[in-house]
């Protein structure tokens, strides 16, 4: 489950990076609209409130809006009944002893 996840934002990542390797260009969102900028100029527009955009099923989202759509999906996952009807439940984490 955290797998999942994990795996996600790795491929995120990379995909990011590849992107940026081979034309130098990063997809933010800029007053509403999805614009490019030079890597040089990211961070200045992240600064005033500019939002880096990653590659994603298709489309350019935020990480705020991947993260809540992979959250949806491990809830989703989590809620699943196993085939004998029963639904697992997250194991608690266990106590350090002292």
């Amino acid at each position: 489950m955290r797998t999942l996840s994990l795996l996600a934002i790795t491929a995120l990542v990379a995909a990011s990076f590849t992107a940026n390797a081979a034309g130098g260009k990063i997809k933010i969102r800029h007053k509403g609209k999805m614009i490019e900028v030079s890597s040089n100029a990211l961070d200045a527009h992240l600064d005033h409130g500019d939002v880096q955009l990653f590659p994603y099923k298709g489309t350019f989202l935020s990480q705020a809006e991947i993260n809540a759509d992979l959250a949806a999906i491990e809830q989703e996952f989590v809620d699943t009944p196993r085939e004998d009807g029963e639904i697992d439940q997250e194991e608690p984490a266990p106590e350090d002893e002292f």
